[in-house]
């Protein structure tokens, strides 16, 4: 069996879940092949990142919600039926006959419903003429053998006569009705045939048109995809408008023992721990007023080191290192951005490296203005995204079927939800974004 009969042979929701994989999947790893990043990590998440080489909460929802639209979109259109390219009046030929073929069907479906309605009355009428005929029947048995027990009875004679005569006029009324009630059940018939033609009609109409039609995407879904893709816009801009455009960087490191550790004049400092413990002293410039110092041994696991002092102006930094040994990474978090050096050596005598690349998951809640603190309000807007997101590819999946002609219809709450948590989000960044107004000395 080739390729193609495979797919033939499968279903079609189970060809349409495959491309809803295979289809944003493939487009993330183009999109990663274009990537020049400094290693497989950054090319797979490069479109997550924002300007200060963090993991962007914004810049994720947009990507998300892409690859989910993407994938969706090709899902239905690799399964729908066949598309027919038609002028605009086929198109509208089309449109008219549906509503034609619609209309035709309820009345057929009416005329099918009091055909019903008659057939179960001459129903009820034909069984009430029968059993009065039986009981006419009955009653003229009984006065006939009466009558010939006293042949001399000439009232009982009588009697059985009119008996008789009305158990006659009796069954003849029950076979008119039976009658009828033949009548009643073609009736039906021929209503339920037409009726069913009718529907054959209107479905075979809808059918055309759909093939004229491509799969829809709803206004709603439209929306959420604007809302996404916008806060990714805007929270950009409101960073280069309100942002001092200052590129924080590491130009030098140095190892000193706690005890001989000199604080700059004017500099508030922590008292060090432990004084014969080995402090980690950073030079560079743009580096912020407070932050985040974590040293790493390997790749995934990282270790925070307490800062002893972080100056004022962003050009050095001394922090008390966790522990002796061996270092791989140093990850720097600024105001300014995030920072990430190779590290080669051993505490003390570390050199600095190159710098890498290096992302966390943290990165999607810190807070833009104090790295060392996390957003409740971006962890709500992850929340809220993984929660829309989760219902419409339910909705999607559980509706997928050649026969669809739109994406799922997102209720309009979700897309209020979505952006209420937006603006909130931008509305937050905006605040801290502000730079203070200088005061005079």
């Amino acid at each position: 069996m080739n390729f193609m009969s495979f797919l033939v042979n499968w279903k079609p929701a189970t060809v349409g879940w495959i491309v809803f994989i295979v289809v944003p999947g493939g487009l993330w790893v183009l999109g990663a092949l274009a990537n020049r990043g400094h290693g497989p990590t950054a090319k797979i998440l490069g479109f997550t990142v924002g300007s200060d080489n963090r993991l962007s909460l914004s810049r994720l929802q947009a990507f998300l919600w892409t690859l989910v639209i993407f994938g969706s979109y090709a899902a239905a259109m690799s399964i729908h039926s066949k598309i027919t390219p038609g002028t605009p009046e086929e198109v509208g030929a089309a449109a008219k006959k549906v509503t034609d073929t619609a209309a035709d069907e309820a009345a057929k479906k009416t005329g099918y419903d009091a055909a019903l309605a008659d057939e179960q009355k001459a129903v009820e009428a034909s069984k009430a003429a029968d059993a009065a005929a039986a009981a006419d029947a009955a009653h003229a048995k009984v006065a006939d053998e009466a009558s010939k027990a006293d042949k001399t009875n000439t009232t009982l004679a009588k009697e059985a006569a009119d008996d008789a005569s009305k158990a006659l006029h009796s069954k003849e009324d029950a076979a008119a009705k039976a009658a009828v009630l033949l009548l009643r059940h073609q009736a039906v018939t021929d209503a339920q045939g037409a009726w069913k033609q009718a529907k054959d009609e209107a479905e075979n109409a809808k059918k055309t048109a759909e093939n004229y039609a491509w799969v829809q995407i709803p206004a709603a879904l439209l929306a959420l995809a604007g809302i996404a893709i916008g806060s990714g816009v805007f929270s950009s801009l409101i960073a280069a408008v309100n942002g001092d455009a200052k590129t924080a960087c590491v130009t030098d490191l140095s190892s000193v023992v706690a005890s001989n550790l000199t604080v700059p004049q004017g500099v508030n400092a922590e008292t060090p721990r432990n004084l014969n413990a080995n402090c980690v002293v950073i030079t560079g410039s743009d580096l912020g007023d407070s932050g985040n110092i974590l040293l790493g041994r390997t790749r995934f696991g990282k270790q925070a080191a307490r800062v002893i002092y972080w100056k004022k102006d962003g050009t050095g930094i001394a922090a008390e290192l966790p522990d002796v040994g061996a270092y791989s990474t140093l990850v720097v978090e600024t105001s300014n951005g995030k920072l990430a050096y190779g590290l080669s050596g051993s505490s003390p005598n570390l050199q600095l490296g190159a710098p890498r690349t290096q992302y966390d998951f943290a990165d999607l809640f810190r807070d833009d203005q104090n790295p060392e603190s996390l957003s409740l309000m971006k962890f709500q807007m992850f929340g809220w995204t993984v929660i829309a997101i989760f219902i419409y590819v339910y909705l999607f999946l559980s509706n997928l079927s050649p026969s669809i002609t739109t994406l799922p219809v997102v209720d309009s709450s979700i897309a209020i939800l979505t952006g209420v948590s937006q603006a909130g989000y931008l509305g937050g960044k905006g605040v801290s974004n502000v730079a203070p107004s200088p005061t005079s000395s």
